[in-house]
């Protein structure tokens, strides 16, 4: 900065995040010492973006919800509560809304109708306010059924999470409550945003699976999974998580051709009381071409940079 001022704007700093400043001045003889440090931290803002949420059936009259907490550069602050909504699809109109605190990553909505097609979507929020919500996800509440009936489903699987990265999703799950009548889970998955033709992959896993790596996905692609139990006889309910995998991050532009190296054979030789013949070699092996050179000078061990000098 010049000197004609005393203050300074710093923009686009991270919210919710401490600072350390301090300033030097500089004057034709060197640098000053360093101002006393001031250290300040940065206010709130609403949440960047909203959890990535699960959803899961244990009874025809519930859905459990579950997500994970916000990393730090989204939440942009203190997450202090959850806001739900949802609404059936033939009365999309009519949302419900209930919040949940902060440190919860579940809830179940109960007092539901059975069989009923429901639309559920989530936002975190913090002392600012709350950010944009999840998409809305779409989800079935099981059927009543009968208990002499030897098919009875078999429950959704339990905790649903699913940690999205570039190129990987991380789905793990718990079992089902009933999970002793399953022989097995399948897992599928989807890319939402793809054409209607796009595939939808299914894999079979073991009745002792808990969790399972897909790769090969797309950055920056919004995907569905699905987790279900499965007998002989018939296939359970489905857990069902809907999310985005992270962007890809930006290739640096590539460095500028790299500074010369130092200069070599340095010698001094003091030729009066108060002045001192410098000399040394150009660089070796440089292609850049040099413009000047600069000169530090300061007394041998000293620590006060106000005695530092420079000559061009």
């Amino acid at each position: 900065m010049n000197n004609d001022t005393t203050e300074y704007l710093v923009k686009e700093l991270a919210p919710h995040t401490a600072y350390t400043f301090f300033v030097v001045a500089y004057s034709p003889m060197g640098a000053s010492r360093p101002s006393v440090p001031v250290t300040i931290e940065m206010m709130e803002d609403v949440p960047s973006a909203p959890p990535q949420l699960a959803i899961a059936s244990s009874s025809p009259t519930e859905i459990r919800l579950m997500w994970h907490p916000l990393p730090s550069e989204r939440s942009r602050g203190t997450v202090t509560h959850y806001r739900i909504e949802y609404s059936t699809m033939e009365q999309a109109d009519s949302v419900f809304s209930v919040e949940v605190g902060g440190n919860e990553t579940q809830f179940t909505l109960s007092e539901l109708e059975p069989n009923q097609l429901y639309r559920v979507r989530i936002a975190a929020g913090t002392g600012i306010g709350f950010g944009v919500p999840s998409d809305w996800v779409q989800h079935r509440t099981l059927a009543r059924y009968d208990h002499s009936d030897h098919s009875i489903l078999i429950f959704a699987p339990t905790e649903l999470k699913v940690r999205a990265h570039m190129n990987t999703l991380n789905v793990t799950w718990q079992p089902s409550p009933n999970h002793t009548l399953a022989s097995g889970y399948k897992l599928s998955y989807r890319e939402v945003d793809a054409a209607e033709s796009a595939k939808t992959h299914t894999v079979r896993l073991r009745k002792k699976a808990r969790y399972h790596l897909l790769t090969g996905m797309v950055p920056n692609r919004q995907y569905e999974v699905k987790v279900w139990a499965f007998s002989k006889q018939v296939d359970g309910a489905v857990a069902v998580w809907k999310g985005r995998t992270e962007k890809a991050h930006v290739r640096p532009s590539p460095l500028p051709m790299p500074p010369p190296l130092p200069p070599g054979s340095i010698q001094a030789m003091a030729n009066s009381s108060t002045s001192i013949w410098l000399r040394w070699e150009k660089p070796r092996f440089s292609n850049v071409r040099i413009i000047n050179y600069t000169v530090r000078c300061s007394p041998a061990g000293t620590t006060n940079a106000s005695l530092v000098s420079y000559h061009t």
